[in-house]
């Protein structure tokens, strides 16, 4: 298991050291513009931003509970297509969006028989951050400190 911050120098570093060797092998037809420099900058932050938050959510919550936001991709691209590329809204594709959320619901829901062996009980599986846990960028920042040794 490696720390945080290591996991998020690594991916960042690997695509780096690709690129480059690209931009350097590649032809391309000019240098970007000043305005263009500062959109690649921004998406980069971006994109920085995103993957830190990443990384402390897989820190804060289960892989199990994660998953099923992935598809929640999905759904953005849905509504991203239908408003920004004015792409058609299909009978068929909101039922696929209906599932899709359908289904990351019915995920995030802990059907398990309490520790008494009573009946199952059914909340929420992902968990509740308390005040004293600072988030990811609190105090007890997760990305900031040394991993726990696995046991």
């Amino acid at each position: 298991r490696c720390r945080p911050m290591s996991a998020v120098f690594w991916s960042g570093m690997v695509p780096l050291v690709a690129s480059a060797l690209l931009f350097a092998t590649v032809p391309s037809e000019g240098t970007p513009t000043p305005v263009e420099w500062l959109g690649i900058a921004g998406v980069g932050l971006l994109a920085l931003l995103a993957h830190r938050l990443l990384v402390a959510a897989y820190h804060w919550a289960r892989a199990s509970d994660l998953a099923p936001m992935g598809y929640l991709g999905v759904l953005w691209a849905f509504v991203v297509g239908a408003l920004v590329f004015a792409e058609p809204v299909t009978p068929r594709a909101v039922l696929g969006a209906l599932a899709i959320a359908a289904g990351g619901i019915i995920a995030l829901r802990d059907t398990s028989v309490a520790d008494d062996g009573s009946s199952a009980t059914s909340e929420l599986a992902v968990p509740v951050v308390e005040p004293d846990e600072a988030g990811p960028f609190g105090d007890s920042d997760p990305l900031d400190q040394p991993s726990r040794p696995s046991r």
